[in-house]
């Protein structure tokens, strides 16, 4: 062993190994979401216009002719990507302009910034990793984080998709950390990585508010001095002015921003609600692969909120304030979610990546819950139990995700893989895409992997007529079989 590396270095290197190894793994395996689709559009400039000629009702096109929209074209080049990026105000440009960057370095392929994704995720094992350090000044936490980080499936999912998810775990971890450490040694250097981890948690999720606001919370409740609130103010406020030219954006393009979020203020079926939310506190921990059953809320909630309410005791009774930021985090997170489906009956708190930054602060005092029995004597062996069941459960979900080609939480409607077989299996046959919100998406998505020829008809609804046997149904419309008569597959009625 190298006198120069202490056996906790080692063993960050060792998860930082296990981690890669799962992030890293082919990248390609899982067949592009919906929003990964406009990821490939928005960075390759295409306009709205033409992606909306496509879903026409009557239009035949060959899957060739939406094979196209995944890669770059010479026509459009960044300032085309910047154009789209400002149609969609809502998504700030960070991460995409970067995944043009990725996609013109070094390939076309949208596996190329999946690995954008997957290295963001990597790098936020050791934030993590220090954010527990700070919070609690504690390496035993920072390594129980560390571990249970590496085999989160939420990370992994996350890892594994070209949208701008884990730049923000990362960046959320990271303005965490810093905003701690500002607070006992203040210093130029840190006061500007703090505002540049702010900055660019702006540019890159909207969501990334909820950090300096509770950040902000957090120096009010716990600031031991005047000057520890004013270090957090004004690199806030030089954050927010460097935010100023994407604010200015936001509000031009006010009317597309209330636009492309009107589903956020669309009422969520009231059953699903209670499952929901269970889902977005289990996630850093397991994933079933399945929707859950009816009871898995009574039986996770109690459990996640016990283990949480241990680790924020085992925290304070060490003293200082720093462990109440992870309680602010989902607390803040959670209720600025609440609110806005109060006042417009809307889903945001059914939506698991808009708790992001609160669900990084759940993760920590989970982690500090098991490292307070850990470190006692006489629960040792209890907190030992309560580690490899954290880990077995990340583990073992995973590995489920790394053997899937699509997975539950994205693909829950149309399958995929099964439309392809079904197509592949009877050559000439057509695949009908019935018209929604999602389906020119999720149709560019699953013609990448289509022969080209394969013909693909969009329709204003399914097919009914007895002319033409259907194959399959799904959620995103019918493979029909071979017909030698064209209005056979045209009829719509």
């Amino acid at each position: 062993m190298s006198p120069g590396r202490s056996p906790w270095s080692w063993a960050l290197l060792a998860l930082l190994v296990v981690a890669a190894v799962l992030r890293f793994h082919n990248p390609a395996q899982h067949w592009l979401s919906h929003d990964e689709v406009h990821t490939a559009l928005r960075t390759a400039g295409f306009p709205q216009e033409q992606i909306a000629r496509l879903a026409v009702p009557s239009t035949t096109l060959k899957a060739g002719d939406l094979q196209r929209f995944l890669h770059l074209s010479p026509d459009h080049g960044w300032a085309a990507t910047l154009r789209q990026l400002v149609r969609h105000p809502e998504h700030p440009p960070l991460y995409f302009l970067l995944a043009r960057l990725v996609r013109e370095a070094s390939g076309d392929a949208m596996a190329r910034v999946r690995q954008l994704s997957a290295l963001f995720s990597l790098l936020t094992l050791p934030a993590m990793a220090w954010l527990g350090r700070e919070a609690s000044g504690q390496r035993g936490l920072a390594a129980v984080v560390a571990v249970t980080t590496a085999v989160s499936p939420l990370h992994l999912l996350y890892a594994q998709e070209a949208r701008p998810y884990s730049l923000l775990l990362l960046l959320s971890a990271l303005a965490c950390a810093a905003y701690l450490r500002l607070r006992r040694l203040p210093g130029p250097r840190l006061f500007w990585g703090y505002v540049l981890s702010l900055l660019a948690g702006l540019y890159t999720s909207l969501i990334f508010l909820v950090v300096p606001l509770s950040h902000g919370l957090h120096a009010l409740l716990a600031g031991r001095h005047r000057a520890q609130r004013r270090r957090w103010a004004g690199a806030t406020a030089l954050a927010l002015l460097g935010f100023l030219p994407w604010l200015s954006v936001m509000g031009l393009r006010l009317h597309a921003l209330l636009s492309h979020t009107a589903w956020l203020r669309t009422a969520a079926p009231p059953a699903s609600g209670p499952l929901i939310r269970s889902l977005h506190w289990s996630a850093p921990f397991l994933d079933l692969g399945a929707p859950p059953p009816p009871w898995w809320p009574w039986l996770v909630l109690p459990v996640l909120l016990g283990l949480a309410l241990a680790g924020a005791h085992h925290l304070a009774r060490r003293g200082g304030g720093d462990w109440l930021l992870l309680v602010l985090l989902p607390a803040v997170n959670l209720l600025a979610l609440e609110s806005a489906d109060l006042l417009s009956g809307g889903r945001h708190a059914l939506t698991t990546r808009y708790l992001l930054p609160g669900l990084l602060g759940v993760q920590l005092l989970v982690a500090a819950a098991i490292w307070g029995l850990i470190a006692s004597r006489s629960s040792r062996a209890v907190g030992g139990m309560v580690l490899l069941l954290c880990v077995l459960a990340g583990s073992v979900s995973c590995l489920s995700i790394l053997r899937a080609d699509s997975w539950w939480s994205r693909y829950a409607f149309h399958q995929p893989a099964e439309l392809q077989r079904v197509l592949e299996a009877c050559p000439g046959s057509v695949l009908r895409v019935v018209i929604s919100p999602t389906s020119t998406g999720e149709a560019i998505s699953l013609a990448q992997r289509l022969d080209g020829r394969t013909r693909v008809h969009f329709a204003a609804r399914h097919a009914t007529s007895p002319a033409v046997p259907v194959l399959h149904r799904s959620a995103l419309g019918q493979v029909l079989m071979p017909s030698r008569d064209p209005a056979a597959v045209q009829e719509a009625s």
